[in-house]
């Protein structure tokens, strides 16, 4: 080894040493810093006083704010975007009900000849443009001379579960026992038992208790006075009255969901009316068809003589939750009915079967029910077996014809 190269090992091994001798002093003053800071007993406080005094506290924080899904609202945005797409917005309609706005999707004739108006219904988890029924009953429609309005309806609701019952006190466990649930008798008698005397200070004996009632009772001259002085004497009955009024009970789900749901279809036929479509036909899909068959009842409720109303059900079951009697409902119609049944699965079929039923012990000549092969793909457009069934049945049992409206 030369000396030049010793001379740079020398002061390599130098730097070394003294880069080590600094970092072992800064680990030294941390080391002294940690242990001043666990030392110092207001330094948990002064750094909470601090958080206080910077708005940093966990009280200050906002809550945080739950996101509730809208499965309506998602879809009606869907099915907007779609129509905004191909420039067909000025489809979209919006009009009023009691419990709010909502939409609907609206195609005029395209013959010049108009036979009426069809509100169509989509079933429930779906929407107003569903692409197997929907779509293509709204779009084929218009081509024969039918107004076809096609409906926004409300989300289902399921059934709410059973309530948790409480867990029942444990009597503390004996020797050698495990401890068991308390009956609902002792759990009473546990809370209703009385303090032993013992634990009582300066109780008060009865002669005591009698020297303090006969010391506030003023004397009979002062009471006349009183009573003398007194203008009127409250109404305690009618406070008592006001008092025990109960408070109001809170509406029912189920009884509103059916509220709003036939508000809705009444909703849709008034605004036909108002376009002016006065041969109306319903077609009702699915667990709606309930609503359909609520909403015409109410029509005929009103007025006995209605005229220009036909039904149309497209695998119509009666809704699980709320309950509703479809069948006895759609018996009380004396109109035009189209039943098709294009499902395959045991409990609609039977359903299907009872309601034609109920439908010929009530006579109802009027009524028709067809099993047709289901729509198993939208790629055949608004022309499949549906779509042809329902216009044919249309121009034999509900087409009308353009008049004059008498002022």
């Amino acid at each position: 080894m030369t000396g030049f190269q010793s001379t740079i090992l020398a002061f390599l091994c130098l730097v070394w040493l003294s880069s080590a001798i600094a970092q072992d002093e800064a680990i030294d003053e941390s080391n002294e810093a940690i242990e001043e800071s666990q030392e110092s007993p207001d330094n948990e406080d002064n750094t909470a006083a601090e958080a206080e005094s910077s708005g940093d506290s966990t009280d200050s924080k906002p809550a945080i704010k739950r996101h509730i899904p809208n499965p309506n609202k998602w879809r009606l945005g869907d099915v907007t975007r779609f129509l905004d797409n191909y420039s067909r917005e000025e489809e979209v309609l919006t009009f009023e009900q009691q419990d709010g706005n909502f939409s609907g999707l609206y195609l005029p004739e395209n013959t010049g000849k108009p036979q009426g108006g069809v509100l169509i219904l989509h079933d429930v988890d779906q929407h107003a443009h569903w692409p197997q029924t929907v779509a293509p009953l709204r779009e084929y429609l218009p081509d024969y001379g039918w107004n076809t309005l096609s409906l926004f309806m409300n989300q289902g609701i399921k059934k709410p579960l059973p309530p948790i019952e409480r867990a029942k006190p444990m009597t503390p466990a004996s020797d050698g026992q495990e401890p068991t649930e308390m009956a609902a008798e002792d759990v009473a008698e546990a809370d209703t038992e009385e303090t032993p005397a013992e634990t009582l200070e300066d109780p008060i004996t009865d002669a005591e208790d009698e020297e303090i009632i006969d010391d506030t009772v003023p004397p009979t001259d002062e009471l006349d006075s009183i009573a003398d002085s007194l203008d009127e004497v409250p109404d305690l009955a009618a406070k008592a009255d006001a008092m025990s009024e109960p408070e109001e009970e809170k509406e029912d789900p189920a009884e509103a969901y059916i509220k709003s749901s036939t508000d809705r279809v009444s909703a849709g036929i008034n605004q036909l009316n108002t376009l002016g479509q006065f041969n109306l036909v319903i077609i009702a899909h699915g667990a709606n068809a309930n609503w359909a068959a609520a909403a015409l009842n109410e029509v005929y409720e009103r007025t006995p003589d209605a005229k220009g109303f036909a039904l149309i059900l497209v695998d119509a079951r009666t809704n699980a939750f709320p309950p509703y009697p479809l069948n006895s409902m759609l018996a009380n119609l004396d109109i035009p009915m189209l039943d098709l049944v294009t499902v395959n699965e045991e409990i609609p079929i039977q359903q299907s079967i009872d309601r034609r039923n109920t439908m010929r012990r009530n006579q109802r000549e009027n009524y028709q029910q067809i099993r047709i092969p289901a729509v198993r793909s939208p790629l055949r457009g608004k022309h499949n077996t549906i779509t042809r069934r329902v216009r044919g049945w249309l121009q034999t049992n509900a087409a009308g014809e353009e008049v004059d409206i008498k002022g």
